[in-house]
């Protein structure tokens, strides 16, 4: 009787490691996300909640059609009328040359990187950012704007604006293209509007970036912009 305790314990003890093993590595990817982009401390309660998120995330996303109706309806703040779009182009506004620049787009403290695309309609985000095309380019007076998917991909990947919402003021948001042309911009705010709120679209006389993306992460119910400034104009080289 004795030994067959031992065996049982045994064998249990064995099924509680596997259990561990197999948790803490479903458990492993979010941590992965805060560990890579807070190298020099880890808050475990930021850690806690982004694994909330993401559990969240896996399984109340918004069904695609959400998003194809977000992006057709006329008051979107990412709809773009043809209309619009022509007299842009007739009046010599429209820029669409950054995917022939191979224009790059880097945010270092939360892991974003990659390829800006052109595109005249809001599908274009399918493909990665997107470059809004009734906006300025990078470098120029005006608002240049980007926006992304914040779920298409995730983290690792770096093709996405998962992390948007972990961007401080004072971080820097990178542009390069070919030739050896570099923009920097350095975050001065941050908020969330309506999806319907075109306000952040308005260019003025700054020469600004504004960075925009689906929040809460598991929604499409609103928009988070992240707004900087060039800092070859405003002295902050």
């Amino acid at each position: 009787m004795k030994l067959r305790s031992i065996t049982i314990k045994i064998i249990s003890l064995i099924i509680s490691c596997l259990f561990i093993l197999t948790t803490g590595g479903l458990l492993l990817y979010p941590f992965y996300n805060d560990i890579s982009i807070t190298a020099k401390g880890i808050d475990i309660r930021d850690i806690a909640q982004s694994a909330s998120l993401i559990t969240l995330t896996s399984v109340s996303l918004d069904s695609p059609d959400v998003y194809e109706r977000d992006f057709d309806n006329i008051n979107a703040l990412e709809y773009v009328s043809k209309d619009t779009l022509a007299q842009h182009q007739n009046e010599g506004k429209f820029t669409s040359r950054l995917e022939e620049m191979e224009t790059e787009i880097e945010v270092p403290s939360v892991n974003i990187a990659g390829h800006v695309h052109d595109g005249e309609n809001a599908h274009t985000m399918d493909l990665g950012p997107w470059h809004f095309p009734l906006s300025v380019g990078p470098g120029e007076e005006g608002n240049f704007i980007v926006i992304g998917h914040r779920f298409a991909e995730l983290p690792p990947s770096k093709n996405t604006f998962f992390n948007l919402d972990k961007v401080k003021v004072g971080d820097k948001i990178y542009i390069k293209q070919k030739g050896d042309i570099n923009y920097t911009y350095t975050v001065i705010k941050t908020s969330v509007v309506k999806k319907t709120d075109r306000s952040v679209l308005q260019s003025g006389k700054e020469y600004k970036i504004s960075l925009i993306t689906c929040t809460p992460k598991w929604t499409s119910e609103k928009r988070l912009v992240v707004v900087g400034l060039l800092d070859k104009v405003y002295r902050k080289i």
